[in-house]
């Protein structure tokens, strides 16, 4: 294990970059993470990479980079809102029964947006985790090619907190609660926005968060990214980290694989359903007999 110091994202965050030298030595990492150098009263959320050279970018600034900073962004976040209109006129004929059940229960805005994203469509949410080996396997699990230079991403939210009480009145001695219930009331078209990062746990899970131990990061602004508000969050002081790994051949990847197997996380068990099972057979495929 290389500790590589601080390092400058091209958005100007900053983040401890550790790299480790096999497979093992990141899971035995993992395994015991509250035992490290970190503060043992933060929370984490983590997020896992395939490709360590990929940026903290939405899936919404992705297919549009172009429309940060102007005034047709205005427009497309508007869009998201009419977004949520459609899916609540059309969802109902394409789910099935369970899921159905769920949006009639009344689902808040930010939960119609993790349905959305979790069907396709393109959202200011960034998926993440609270469990660091979720976060690993959804960073191995992409064979090709095998040897790419992978990474996690682990989110102390303890910073995100510290720095919004800063910005938004509280009323209450209980300030956890209430910066989190504030993250909860997002509204597209508010002109009395604050730009700053947000995260949620859903209230009403459907059975891939669940499983999955989801929850999601955003920028809670209609005109700023998430991706350039981290900066106001992650300096050289704070403990943003990166953790990279690789696999050097195929009977590596296939051990770590075995690894996730033996933990009880696989495709079938995060993907609930034939999509689950069908990875997993891909998996298997791609590492019988190595």
């Amino acid at each position: 294990m290389t500790d590589n110091g601080m390092k400058e994202s091209e958005y100007g965050y900053f983040y401890k970059e550790i790299v480790f030298d096999n497979w093992k030595e990141l899971l035995n990492y993992l395994i015991s993470w509250n035992n490290h150098d970190l503060n043992i009263a933060d929370n984490f959320l983590f997020r896992g990479h395939s490709d360590s050279t990929w940026e903290l970018v939405p899936s919404l600034d992705r297919i549009r980079p172009d429309l940060e900073d102007n005034n047709l962004r205005n427009w497309y976040i508007a869009a998201e809102k009419h977004s949520i209109k459609n899916y609540k006129r059309a969802i109902k004929l394409f789910l099935n029964e369970k899921e159905n059940k769920f949006i009639t229960n009344g689902i808040n805005p930010l939960e119609w947006l993790s349905v959305m994203q979790h069907h396709g469509a393109a959202t200011r949410l960034l998926d993440v985790t609270s469990s660091p080996l979720i976060a690993a396997f959804f960073a191995s699990t992409d064979i090709k090619p095998v040897t790419k230079e992978r990474c996690i991403w682990a989110f102390p939210l303890r910073i995100i907190d510290e720095i919004n009480s800063e910005i938004i009145t509280l009323n209450t001695n209980n300030k956890i609660q209430e910066l989190y219930d504030f993250y909860q009331d997002i509204d597209f078209l508010s002109k009395n926005e604050k730009s700053i990062i947000g995260y949620t746990f859903l209230d009403q899970l459907t059975e891939r968060p669940y499983y999955q131990q989801g929850a999601f990061l955003y920028s809670m602004s209609n005109k700023i990214s998430f991706t350039k508000l981290l900066k106001n969050y992650y300096d050289h002081s704070t403990k943003l980290t990166k953790l990279i790994f690789k696999f050097y051949d195929r009977n590596n990847f296939a051990n770590a694989i075995k690894d996730f197997r033996n933990m009880n996380i696989t495709y079938s068990s995060l993907f609930p359903g034939i999509d689950g099972y069908s990875k997993d057979i891909f998996l298997n495929q791609y590492i019988v007999n190595t």
